[in-house]
């Protein structure tokens, strides 16, 4: 059903590509791809994983892989191709964060699929050290360090002040 939903939604996007921007195209065929190759991992195992290395290809170092992507290929069984697929994705990133060390959404964007791909996870949490360093109250970038905490097992850690103190809110006093 979510297979022929987004296929559905991708061919009606893509019917009029008026306006869209390459890497809206990519992620609309990357959500319908994923979602049909999903759907056959249990009958067509090889076909399943062709399908989803071609959808890696598209968006290899994007935040969209650890969305949906990395977590669903664990809960699949497919480890062996979750775990060379990311270190791909992490060896990337990292080189683009050596590249731009002050990019505090790269640095993001690297420490996010970690924290969802749930590797490297002590290496992701010195990078979102680094991330909340150059944008201490940026709420995507607080969230990040919840998903690394939960990751990690430390579902109060998150809770714990300053992080929580560190975000302005109209409710709060």
């Amino acid at each position: 059903m979510v297979a022929s939903v987004s296929e559905v939604y991708a061919e009606s996007i893509l019917s009029s590509r008026e306006g869209m921007t390459s890497l809206r195209f990519l992620n609309v065929r990357f959500h319908a791809d994923f979602a049909r190759a999903m759907t056959f991992v249990k009958k067509d195992r090889a076909a399943a994983v062709s399908q989803l290395e071609k959808c890696y290809q598209m968006l290899p170092s994007d935040g969209t892989l650890a969305d949906d992507f990395f977590p669903a290929l664990r809960k699949a069984g497919l480890i062996k191709e979750h775990d060379e697929w990311f270190k791909k994705s992490w060896e990337r990133m990292l080189a683009i964060c050596e590249k731009f060390p002050n990019s505090d959404n790269s640095l993001n964007t690297t420490a996010w699929l970690a924290s969802r791909a749930q590797r490297h996870l002590d290496e992701a949490e010195k990078l979102q050290t680094r991330v909340l360093s150059l944008a201490p109250n940026h709420s995507a970038y607080l969230d990040t360090m919840a998903e690394i905490y939960f990751a990690k097992g430390n579902r109060q850690k998150p809770w714990d002040p300053p992080p929580v103190r560190s975000i302005s809110c109209p409710w709060s006093p």
